[in-house]
């Protein structure tokens, strides 16, 4: 195996057009002849070791039949071939099918005496498909044309290469697909990447914000926000187990969240991954629980209050009957007097008849036995009958009691529940006059377009603006101080409610503390 530089010098020495003739200049030139032999067969040892004993696989190919030439002992251990097996084979027999007529075209391009082939794919004797790195090198050997090959297998390398960017992009789906909010960043705070549900919760519609920088895609972001982030940048865990966040929209939201530094295997922080929570329908639930847990308690109290008051309600009825049904026994009584203590006697009965009642009509709705009764009755009739019981308790607190119905007679037939209706007008009528001093309580009824409207007017204290958010909730009384000056159970609006609803209807009023309220009763009058 010659280098092409010293055969060219024994060509160029050997046709030397002005050698002499004497014999002493014919000596000089054989001795430098002899030199020139030794000097490349020392080389060629040189070269030879070199080549057979490198760790690395070579081999040397005839360039214009591709035959292999020559072959180092690690390209026979590294491919499997034997010695023997290689030198009867081209370079095309350890390439895949597929790859030769890349092989080919790349042989016809290179002329160079050096060649960086770049990768291929080779085939090793088992079947083994392996990844190499060629170079190559142009050379005379044995007279022929040839190029010595080095392969360098990088097939680990790549997989390792691989191995990493297929870990990148496992990473990579895991946090853009993991059920919950978090978003990658680098130390520019720009995205690396992001779950979908970060996209989702944030109301972000692009599919991707890779590249993008984090204070672009929220400009409202806060500095307080930014020197949490920079604090992460600088190699701190942050965490806030509940925070309030108000979106581009205006929505006040609450979250979870967690700021933590990545780092590159050297140990350097390469950015930081933000975890965010969406706490809101939590925070949510446990602020409902707390109110109902406040409820509950106000409900207990409510329901004490309730059975004292009813206990009160229903004894003070009792008492009267009682004494008066004693004073009846005594002889010396007036017929007045007699028929002024039967009086007392059979409203004191219809008072604790009412608050029996109305027990009863609260354990009903409680347990959903509510049922509808409708009957066809005169709506001025019933009005005017309620008007004509309140009449005697509205004179004694000279009060302005008035009835004003706007509804034809021919227009009073109606199909509704009677006790229900007469129940709810008269506990909102009994309210009114109970509540109110002086001035006029009024109750008037009109027809609009198959709705009956009744309203009741007074002039009383009015409801005060906390009251009013509870006024319909069962016990509900309007205070301490309400009860003692007026009583009352704080049943008959929760009940009015109760029925106004089953018959699919509605209560609403309007109240000015001081000065009075109106209450409205609509009820439709579909058949």
């Amino acid at each position: 195996m010659l280098n092409p530089e010293y055969v060219m010098a024994i060509d160029d020495f050997s046709s030397e057009k002005n050698i002499n003739s004497d014999s002493d200049d014919i000596g000089l030139y054989q001795n430098k002849i002899v030199k020139l032999e030794k000097e490349l067969s020392e080389y060629k040892t040189y070269y030879e070791n070199i080549f057979n004993n490198n760790s690395q696989p070579m081999w040397i190919y005839e360039i214009e039949t591709l035959r292999i030439l020559d072959v180092n002992d690690a390209a026979v251990q590294h491919y499997g071939y034997t010695r023997t097996e290689f030198l009867s084979m081209t370079i095309m027999d350890i390439r895949p099918t597929e790859d030769i007529d890349a092989l080919l075209d790349d042989v016809m391009k290179v002329h160079n005496t050096y060649n960086n082939a770049g990768i291929w794919r080779h085939l090793k004797k088992n079947g083994e498909i392996i990844y190499v790195e060629i170079i190559s090198h142009a050379l005379i050997y044995n007279s022929l044309n040839a190029r010595h090959v080095s392969a360098n297998d990088i097939t680990q390398r790549l997989q390792a290469e691989n191995n990493i960017r297929d870990n990148e992009e496992i990473n990579k789906l895991f946090i853009e697909n993991v059920p919950a909010s978090l978003a990658m960043f680098d130390r520019d705070m720009n995205y690396i990447t992001c779950s979908k549900r970060w996209l989702s919760g944030f109301s972000l519609k692009e599919e991707s914000l890779t590249g993008r920088n984090h204070y672009e895609v929220f400009p409202e972001i806060s500095e307080e926000w930014k020197r949490v982030h920079q604090r992460g940048l600088n190699g701190e865990v942050l965490s806030k187990d509940k925070d309030k966040f108000i979106r581009a929209d205006g929505t006040v939201f609450f979250t979870k969240w967690e700021v933590r530094p990545w780092k590159y295997s050297n140990g350097k922080i390469g950015g930081i991954v933000i975890f965010t929570e969406d706490i809101t329908e939590q925070t949510k639930l446990i602020e409902e629980t707390i109110e109902a847990k406040n409820r509950a308690v106000k409900s207990d109290k409510l329901k004490s209050e309730f059975l004292a008051n009813i206990s009160h309600e229903m004894r003070t009825p009792l008492n009267g009957i009682l004494g008066f049904s004693e004073l009846l026994t005594e002889k010396d009584i007036t017929e007045e007097e007699k028929c002024e203590y039967i009086r007392i006697i059979n409203d004191s009965g219809a008072k604790m008849l009412k608050t029996i009642d109305n027990i009863v009509n609260i354990s009903l709705i409680d347990s959903g036995l509510l049922q509808l009764n409708k009957t066809k009755f005169n709506v001025n009739n019933l009005l005017e009958t309620i008007c004509k019981a309140f009449t005697i308790d509205a004179a004694v607190k000279k009060l302005s009691f008035k009835c004003n119905s706007l509804i034809n007679n021919d227009d009073a037939e109606i199909f509704a529940d009677f006790e229900k209706l007469s129940a709810v007008v008269y506990n909102i009528v009994d309210n009114s006059i109970k509540f109110t001093e002086e001035g006029e309580v009024t109750v008037s009824g009109c027809l609009k377009e198959k709705v009956l409207e009744i309203s009741i007017t007074d002039t009383g204290i009015g409801i005060q603006a906390e009251t009013q958010k509870h006024l319909f909730e069962k016990f509900s009384q309007g205070g301490e101080d309400l009860y003692k000056n007026f009583e009352g159970s704080g049943i008959g609006l929760y009940i009015s409610k109760s029925y106004t609803d089953i018959m699919n209807g509605n209560i609403t009023f309007s109240s000015t503390p001081g000065k009075g309220s109106v209450f409205v009763i609509t009820i439709p009058l579909n058949n």
